[in-house]
């Protein structure tokens, strides 16, 4: 806002000249010398140039006839007109220049005389708000709002004052001109943190002067956006403080136009915001002093503690009147008295120890002691007192003690430490308990209730328990605190059905405190076993378990003291409840222990059946995987692998493959379960083949069909009657050595034969049969129409068959599925079956994360041979001489093959030392003998021992890649997978394959 001048000047008197020297000016033309004329004109010149700038239309007429005039008289000729216009042009230029000086000069004096008045309204504010009473504060700040808007003549004139630490502030005070809306009731409960920039200048003690609300700084985007809200165009606000602290802040607002306002106003009103900040402080300091009145009263009207004057002889020189409402003597009973009367005798050396250098020690720290009250009963005091000296002398002459009755603060405090005593106890005795052993817990009780009863000062404790047949309560447990009490309770147990009442009572949970001579509630025959003869209080508490009452425990007290309050018996139930565990525990432990005597009698037995049952299932494995062929008929045009991994010790997949003339039967079998009973029905389908073909030989018939095979197998298993939930799937197939056709049957079998073809491609066979079984209907088994699939091998051709438990195994929510199997044939149909299963088996290992799957896994893999480019055979002796006695000659063979011959004769080293000294254990009646196949693509080499062989596989398929961590066999396997791509043994473990490429 910016300040509207009302100017003071004398024109009236300045007008009155320049009239009358417009009058004179014209006269004097004619008479005066020329210089003279020059100094008239240029001061009538002046004297119009003034009135035209002051714009007085009632002087016009004159300054038009001093034009005639002049005119009149220049027209005479009497002097030059060069002297008059010189005249004229010095007068206009003088003019111009006074003038515009004589408005600066009115303009500062109505400057100062506004910012007068103004200190003189600021002034009048300072003796105004001294003599304000707190509650006409906010009358008058309204007030000199007024005043102070209408002054300056602003839009708004307001107040805001800060609370919570300054966080919050509201617009407690605000004046509006007429016709300006008020804001004051829309901005209450504004947080400070919403105006940051607005704030930080306040916190400062900076005013704020903002001419154009459109041109504030960026940082006060969120005040801008508020006091645009407000339809503010300029503000003024200085802060309002008080010592150092701020207070709130005091603006201006202008709405219906820009303002300035001048560095001088601004410190005026600056002034202004320490007026109010002062006011404001008085007024809260004020208010807060009421209260501490208020408060001071209260104190003084309720005030328990005792306040007392004695001198140097330790006589009452003055008791305060509450002397009289809690000792109950007045002053004129005390006053000159003993301090030491009315102390309980057993203090007084207390009193007297403390003032024996009076009066130094008994005017420091804090005294306990207790006091007498006039009715004879005593109370506990807690003294403090000061010394009181001679204002001359600097000598002690009195001291001034406040005493407090602190009798109440005593009993809780003698309450709390029996409480924490009795808890530390508790405690001690919960965690000896849980130490204890069965055989502990009856001594371990009896020391508890001694404890117990010594805390209590009991004479006597016991615990009565009620028999399981709830028909008798018996003491149990005690403890005396004398040997004499022990013959005066002779009565140990009583019949249940003689105390009803009683029983009923515990039954309720209640805690019962029976005193000697009180009428007992209860069955007189109780007395004999309860009570001793010095007993004056007698506890009972009600043992639970379970919800069924199982006892009681007792305490004969001949002491009255105050640790039997009610909190305390409370704890003493918890007490209850740690016997009651421990006596359960005990119980549980008999039980236990009688049970675990039991159970350790079963364990045994079951123990003795499970080894027979595991010595049962290790020969039914043995039987099964005797039946397993350990070597496959050599052929001429057909080479085959199988593997066989059970999902457990015993499984129900059976493989076999058959020479017959001119004719090789294969079947792979897979039994619903992998069990001892899968086992038995895979042994089941193995012995009706070999009796069907038994048979034929018999009669001199030649097999020729497979289907035959598998009606034998469907009457035998219907003949034998077995459950309807198992079944046989099985697929048979009959190779005819000359035309390489083969036949096949598939009843069942999940997933038929793959054929992979020497030029890669590979073929799915068809699915013909459903499973052997006798949940299915014979009409569904139409054996006469039962078609074979036929197939010829070529040379390379190779078949894959499995069960599904290959195909099946799922891990993590992914199958393993048929497809990688088809991958896995597509890249290594060339290489030769043993390969073959071997990439499969470790492919498996590597998404199963193990060998052995969730189901029995059987793989049979046919292939017509290639035909070798060249072969080398040998049967070496069981001798490790030989072995470097046939070195040269391998070596001779493969120069033509491979360069790295070194390092395929370490390898080979290896598994010919592994041959002769594990496999053949060093025995020189048996032979090792060597084959190598050399192949467009590869050498394949072949080392069969004579020895039982071993579990090859978790060697080979988890072998880590450089650590010699396993026997001497798995070194020297280890040492030949690094010279050659693959390694692998036959199903037995006695003939390893080594395959390399070249």
């Amino acid at each position: 806002m910016g300040i509207k001048l009302k100017v003071f000047d004398n024109e009236k008197k300045v007008n009155i000249i320049i009239v009358l020297l417009s009058l004179i000016a014209p006269i004097s033309l004619y008479f005066t010398k020329p210089i003279i004329h020059e100094l008239i004109s240029i001061s009538y010149i002046i004297s119009v140039v003034s009135i035209k700038r002051r714009r007085r239309t009632g002087i016009h007429s004159f300054v038009y006839i001093s034009i005639i005039l002049i005119i009149f008289s220049l027209s005479a000729e009497k002097y030059p007109t060069t002297s008059l216009i010189r005249s004229i042009g010095l007068g206009l230029f003088i003019s111009i220049y006074l003038g515009s000086l004589f408005e600066k000069i009115d303009r500062k004096r109505g400057e100062i005389d506004y910012y007068r008045k103004f200190e003189r309204l600021i002034t009048s504010f300072s003796t105004y708000f001294v003599n304000l009473l707190p509650e006409e504060l906010d009358d008058g700040i309204n007030y000199a709002l007024k005043e102070i808007g209408e002054f300056v003549d602003v839009d708004r004139v307001y107040i805001f004052l800060l609370r919570n630490d300054n966080m919050i502030m509201d617009n407690t005070h605000e004046w509006c001109k007429e016709g300006i809306e008020p804001q004051k009731d829309m901005l209450q409960d504004l947080p400070s943190q919403t105006f940051p920039w607005w704030m930080s200048k306040l916190n400062n003690f900076e005013h704020i002067n903002i001419k154009s609300v459109d041109n504030m700084p960026k940082g006060a985007a969120t005040e801008k956006e508020i006091l645009k809200e407000q339809d503010i165009q300029s503000v003024l606000v200085v802060p309002i403080s008080c010592e150092g602290k701020l207070l709130g802040f005091f603006g201006l607002d202008s709405v219906t136009e820009e303002r300035q306002w001048s560095e001088d106003i601004i410190s005026l009103l600056k002034i202004t915001g320490q007026i109010f900040g002062n006011a404001i402080d008085r007024s809260i300091k004020y208010i807060e002093l009421a209260e501490s009145r208020d408060t001071l009263k209260q104190i003084t009207d309720n005030m328990t503690d005792m306040v007392c004057q004695v001198d140097t002889k330790l006589t009452y020189q003055y008791i305060s009147p509450s002397f009289e409402r809690i000792l109950g003597y007045s002053s004129e009973e005390l006053i000159g008295e003993s301090i030491f009367k009315g102390i309980h005798p057993d203090d007084v050396d207390k009193i007297k120890k403390a003032a024996k250098e009076y009066p130094i020690e008994i005017s420091e720290g804090m005294l306990q002691y207790r006091m007498q009250r006039k009715d004879g009963s005593y109370i506990w005091v807690e003294s403090a007192g000061k010394l009181i000296t001679d204002i001359n002398s600097n000598k002690v002459i009195a001291s001034e003690f406040n005493i407090r009755d602190i009798t109440k603060r005593k009993v809780l405090e003698d309450r709390l430490k029996s409480r924490m005593k009795l808890e530390q106890l508790i405690i001690k005795m919960a965690a000896n308990f849980i130490n204890l052993s069965a055989d502990e817990i009856d001594k371990g009780i009896i020391n508890s209730l001694k404890k117990i009863s010594e805390f209590a000062n009991a004479n006597h404790s016991f615990i009565m328990l009620i028999s399981d047949d709830d028909n008798k309560m018996k003491m149990e447990y005690e403890w005396y605190l004398k040997d004499e009490y022990k013959g005066r309770i002779k009565k140990k147990s009583i019949k249940a059905q003689q105390i009803p009442l009683f029983i009923e009572k515990m039954k309720d949970k209640k805690i019962l405190k029976i005193n000697r001579d009180e009428n007992l509630s209860f069955e007189e025959d109780l007395r004999e076993i309860l009570f001793l003869e010095d007993t004056k209080l007698l506890i009972l508490l009600s043992m639970y378990s379970k919800e069924k009452l199982i006892g009681v425990l007792g305490f004969n007290i001949g002491k009255l003291s105050s640790c039997w309050s009610d909190e305390i018996i409370e704890l003493f139930q918890v007490i209850s409840d740690i016997f009651v565990n421990a006596l359960e525990r005990k119980r549980y432990e008999d039980v236990i222990n009688n049970y675990i005597a039991r159970l350790n009698k079963s364990y045994r037995e079951i123990e003795i059946a499970q080894q027979k049952v595991v010595q049962n299932l290790e020969k039914a494995k043995k039987i099964h995987t005797h039946f397993l062929p350990d070597r496959f008929p050599v052929l001429k045009h057909i080479v085959f692998a199988a593997d066989y991994t059970p999902a457990g010790n015993l499984g129900g997949d059976f493989y076999n493959i058959i020479h017959i003339d001119d004719k090789v039967l294969f079947y792979l079998v897979d039994i619903t379960g992998h069990g001892l009973d899968g086992a038995l029905l895979s042994i089941f389908v193995r012995e009706t083949i070999n009796s069907y073909l038994l048979s034929l030989n018999n009669i001199g018939e030649k097999l020729t069909s497979v289907k035959e095979i598998v009606q034998f197998i469907y009457e035998q298993y219907c003949h034998e009657n077995f459950p309807e939930d198992y079944f046989i799937c099985i697929c048979l197939g009959l190779i005819d050595t000359n035309s390489m056709e083969i036949r096949l049957s598939n009843m069942g079998l999940h997933y038929p034969p793959l054929v992979v073809y020497n030029n890669g491609k590979l073929k799915r066979l068809p699915k013909i049969g459903l499973p052997i079984s006798n949940a299915l209907d014979r009409e569904y088994y139409d054996f006469s129409n039962m078609k074979e699939e036929k197939i010829v091998l070529e040379i390379g051709d190779t078949m894959f068959l499995t069960t599904d438990g290959l195909i099946e195994e799922f891990v993590s929510g992914e199958i393993y599925g048929e497809e990688r199997i088809k991958d896995l044939l597509i890249n290594n149909y060339k290489m030769p079956p043993e390969l073959i299963i071997s990439q499969v088996k470790y492919d498996f290992l590597k998404f199963t994360g193990k060998n052995q799957g969730k189901d029995d896994v059987t793989i049979l893999v046919i292939q017509r041979k290639k035909h070798p480019l060249n072969s080398f055979h040998n049967i070496i002796n069981n001798d490790m001489d030989e072995i470097y006695e046939i070195r040269p000659k391998i070596e001779e063979f493969l120069k033509f093959y491979c360069n790295n011959i070194e390092e395929l004769w370490i390898g080979l080293m290896e598994i010919l030392i592994n041959a002769i000294e594990h496999g053949n254990r060093m025995r020189k009646d048996k032979r090792v003998e060597i084959n190598i196949d050399v192949y467009e693509e590869f050498i394949q080499i072949s080392v069969e021992d004579e020895g039982a062989g071993f579990n090859w596989k978790d060697i080979v398929f988890t072998m880590p890649p450089i650590e010699f961590t396993f026997s001497e066999r798995g070194r020297g396997i280890m040492i030949a997978r690094k010279a050659y791509d693959y390694i692998w043994y036959n199903n037995k473990g006695n003939k390893a394959f080594l395959f390399k490429r070249y």
